[in-house]
């Protein structure tokens, strides 16, 4: 056995009595994915094209999943090869049967090139070299066992078979052309991939539910071990100095580049639309790859959900700002200059030359103010974004 494995959608419905014929494929590597009806088999193939690399059907099958014997036809296997040939991702298609009327009829083998008998041990090992040879044509397949460790985070106990299209698209980006010019679209799905993974940590009691709630940036500076005004403290840093610094950059570039209003620090949209270059956009690719590799180590050496609410403590006198419509509103300036929207004053460098009286902010983060406008404005707002 080799350390690759093949995909393959299976469609027979007498699957459930061929034990030793699925013994036998794994001893070639192929992860047969069984199925006794035309639309449930079709179904998982139209809903997950990117996990599978090639097609297996036998010249007999029923319509539907709960059908009787005897409602078997011929028919459907054409019909399936129609569904097939409508995809966007091309499939070879193998027929193993044991109909007579089937593997010895000159139509049915113009209709399907790939025929094999079943019961004859030559015929089923040329069946499955011949799966073998059409997988490792496919462009996912050769993406998946390339990044193997990356798809790894794949599994229902990370972030599940959903992950797999988005990451195989990033991939695909950036592997068949180095002429490649992104634009900022291209870069939204970095983002909803890293903000889907944050799920599975809240999940697990790693990420508590005040920041959780709060969005992207207040997670990220938690997960980056960010002390400062995070309003958690960890007992001991999740990420290993060098990994917190990229994946900081990583969501702050992602993030810069889907916004256009004031405030702006890279104008990442900009940048990318006049270079047209695809290495920063390979680059992030990338770094969101050691990410997943990270994320899925970081799991399993903290699966239990009871333990991790052990690995952070809650600050006191720091308040996470939840959605509650009073912590936003307008920016205003008082007669003394003090920028402040209803009873949290904001930082006046921050504020001053980069938004305008009246424009509508959201605090997100803020303590308490102990400065000398404390009667006035007894909120200090940490953090904030304008909407």
């Amino acid at each position: 056995m080799s350390n690759k494995v093949y995909n393959i959608l299976w469609v027979d419905d007498e699957h459930e009595d061929m034990p030793a014929f699925k013994r036998l494929a794994l001893d070639f590597d192929l992860k047969l994915v069984p199925f006794k009806s035309l639309d449930a088999g079709m179904a998982e193939l139209e809903r997950n094209l990117v996990l599978y690399d090639s097609v297996l059907l036998d010249a007999k099958f029923f319509e539907k999943e709960d059908d009787v014997a005897d409602t078997e036809d011929t028919d459907y296997v054409h019909r399936a090869k129609e569904r097939i040939l409508q995809l966007p991702k091309k499939f070879d298609i193998h027929i193993l049967t044991g109909q007579a009327e089937a593997f010895d009829s000159s139509d049915f083998k113009k209709a399907f090139k790939k025929v094999f008998k079943k019961g004859i041990s030559e015929d089923v090992e040329a069946l499955f070299n011949n799966l073998k040879v059409s997988a490792e044509g496919q462009l996912d397949f050769q993406i998946r066992n390339e990044y193997k460790r990356v798809f790894e985070i794949g599994n229902e106990k990370y972030l599940g078979s959903k992950i797999y299209e988005p990451i195989s698209n990033l991939l695909k980006q950036i592997k068949t052309t180095n002429d490649f010019e992104p634009t900022k679209d291209n870069l939204l799905p970095l983002r909803k991939i890293i903000e889907n993974s944050f799920d599975i940590l809240f999940e697990l009691s790693i990420i508590p539910e005040e920041i959780y709630k709060t969005g992207l940036n207040p997670t990220v500076k938690f997960l980056c071990n960010n002390r400062n005004n995070s309003g958690y403290s960890l007992v001991k840093d999740f990420m290993h100095p060098s990994m917190a610094y990229f994946f900081d950059n990583l969501v702050f570039i992602t993030q810069d580049s889907q916004h256009d209003k004031k405030g702006l620090k890279l104008n990442v949209d900009e940048y990318i639309s006049n270079i047209k270059s695809p290495y920063l956009f390979k680059s992030l690719v990338f770094q969101l790859l050691d990410y997943l590799i990270w994320l899925k180590q970081f799991i399993d050496e903290n699966p239990n959900r009871e333990l991790n609410a052990n690995l952070w403590i809650k600050d006191k006198n720091i308040e996470i700002a939840t959605n509650e419509s009073y912590r936003m509103g307008q920016l205003e300036q008082d007669e003394k200059g003090h920028y402040h929207i209803g009873e949290y004053v904001l930082q006046y460098r921050k504020i001053h030359g980069n938004y305008d009286i009246g424009d509508k902010l959201e605090i997100t983060k803020s303590i308490e103010n102990t400065s000398t406008t404390k009667d006035k404005y007894p909120f200090f707002a940490i953090s904030f974004k304008q909407i």
